[in-house]
């Protein structure tokens, strides 16, 4: 094979301008890509980028979570009271970071709601709010376990980011 068409192969990396906090940036790549990437198939490579840098990918920095008391008395409640299937819930990113712990969004499958209507269920979550002092501050999409396939969509999310 020509040098040319291995270099064809390699995914290579991008560098930012020069400065002298400048280091090389590298795409992220997948599956059998990555596996080429990493090895020295690269010729000239040597296994790193060619720039004498280490081969990484671009990630971002994963933070402790802060405390959160409010939503871990909102789960704890909810969970012992109404017994879900299927539940999760977040601090909602709508409103940033600044008011971390104020409003929650999520979603409940408990078998609790059945035969019940939407109002009777939406009080019963904002009693329990009510009891953490969060009434009016969280938005749960609540359905009973026969209609499950109203929630299946939903449910394909990302749920669980805060952890």
């Amino acid at each position: 094979m020509s040098a040319s068409l291995g270099l064809a192969r390699c995914v290579r990396a991008a560098v930012q301008p020069s400065s002298m906090f400048s280091r090389p940036l590298a795409i992220r790549a997948r599956g059998s890509l990555l596996d080429a990437w990493k090895s020295a198939d690269c010729p000239g490579t040597g296994g790193s980028l060619g720039l004498g840098a280490p081969s990484s990918s671009r990630s971002y920095y994963k933070f402790a979570k802060p405390p959160s008391p409010n939503l871990d008395a909102l789960r704890q409640l909810l969970t012992e009271r109404l017994v879900p299937v299927h539940f999760f819930l977040r601090n909602n990113l709508t409103f940033t970071n600044f008011v971390w712990d104020k409003h929650f969004i999520g979603i409940m499958c408990s078998p609790k709601f059945e035969g019940k209507s939407h109002k009777e269920i939406n009080a019963m979550v904002d009693d329990i709010a009510d009891e953490v002092g969060m009434r009016g501050q969280v938005r749960i999409v609540c359905q009973p376990p026969s209609k499950w396939h109203m929630m299946k969509r939903r449910t394909r999310k990302r749920w669980d980011f805060d952890r």
